[in-house]
């Protein structure tokens, strides 16, 4: 039930603003050793960002975090089977 563009905002984040939402799947692939670390490194924090900036309870937080991940995980898994069919 959730969008993908949803979670534009925490890529913009993630990113530090070089990616704004989820069109260029190769920027994605590019960037996805920052996200990843990213998502991780939030994910260990007692107070997310999201927590700290919209006072969202960090057990949504982190959900939202996890849903990220299978995002990126996923767009990631479709240019890398892309690549290597091109």
């Amino acid at each position: 039930g959730l969008l993908v563009s949803e979670f534009s905002y925490l890529i913009r984040f993630l990113t530090d603003g070089k990616i704004n939402d989820f069109d260029d799947f190769n920027e994605i692939l590019k960037y996805y050793p920052v996200i990843n670390q990213g998502i991780y490194d939030q994910l260990s924090l007692k107070i997310p960002r999201e927590t700290e900036v919209y006072k969202i309870p960090k057990d949504v937080a982190d959900y939202n975090m996890n849903n990220l991940k299978k995002i990126i995980d996923s767009i990631v898994g479709y240019q890398e089977l892309y690549i290597q069919k091109t």
